[in-house]
């Protein structure tokens, strides 16, 4: 653990980002009294390492305390810098991201078979998960919602969505973005977000320029590509 810390967390991996108003020599001064007495580490050179394709699916039971059965999914995902990763968000806003989504209506609203459904795509350098968690209401057996999430994709994947539907997804990305700029903070972690990736510094508005240009046949394309079945692997945690 001390070897990782004394690795890792030097003053020469380090991305610091400060926005607001500020004396700039002041806080350089200040900067450099609070950090300038730490050494540098010798990094080692990042190993990338490619994962095989998956090209089938793969399931796991987990026995937990727990009154209900719950469902993880985890999808094969692309890095934020390939074109798909801004698809399969707005794709994502589509299914599973919001109260107006298609599965939280389906599955918590009008089916009632779960009391939750969430998804989540990290914004990683390297390729990682796209995924999607659901709690079930008690009785309720992981494969009938497994059924719902499988045919809303084919339904994607084979008709894509409505112009207005595309637009509300789009829409709420840009919101989120936009609101993420209002403070000093925002801007702070956006800058440092970037820089830590390697991404241009403006990378927000690039990635709403990429949210705007997503039209229906890319959302066809990436569910048929990139959420079918033998691209994912799920989790089903029964009550013990």
């Amino acid at each position: 653990c001390e070897r990782f810390y004394r690795t890792w967390y030097a003053p020469n991996n380090v991305v610091l980002a400060i926005a607001g108003r500020f004396d700039e020599r002041s806080l350089l001064a200040q900067i450099a009294d609070s950090y300038g007495a730490m050494k540098k580490s010798r990094l080692p050179r990042e190993a990338s390492q490619v994962e095989p394709a998956q090209r089938r699916e793969r399931r796991k039971t987990l026995s937990l305390d727990t009154a209900a059965e719950k469902i993880l999914l985890g999808y094969r995902a692309p890095a934020i810098s390939d074109p798909d990763w801004a698809v399969l968000t707005v794709l994502g806003q589509h299914l599973i991201a919001s109260p107006s989504s298609r599965l939280h209506q389906e599955l918590v609203m009008e089916r009632e078979l779960a009391t939750g459904v969430w998804g989540y795509l990290p914004p990683f350098a390297h390729p990682s998960l796209y995924e999607m968690g659901i709690d079930l209401r008690a009785g309720i057996s992981a494969g009938k919602a497994l059924r719902v999430v499988d045919r809303e994709i084919d339904r994607v994947a084979k008709r894509g969505i409505d112009e207005r539907s595309l637009n509300q997804a789009k829409a709420r990305i840009e919101l989120g973005l936009i609101s993420s700029m209002e403070t000093a903070g925002g801007k702070a972690d956006l800058i440092g977000f970037a820089a830590t990736l390697g991404l241009p510094l403006d990378h927000v508005f690039q990635r709403i320029d990429a949210t705007r240009a997503v039209r229906a046949d890319d959302l066809k394309d990436v569910a048929r590509r990139l959420l079918r079945p033998s691209q994912r692997t799920v989790i089903t945690v029964v009550p013990r």
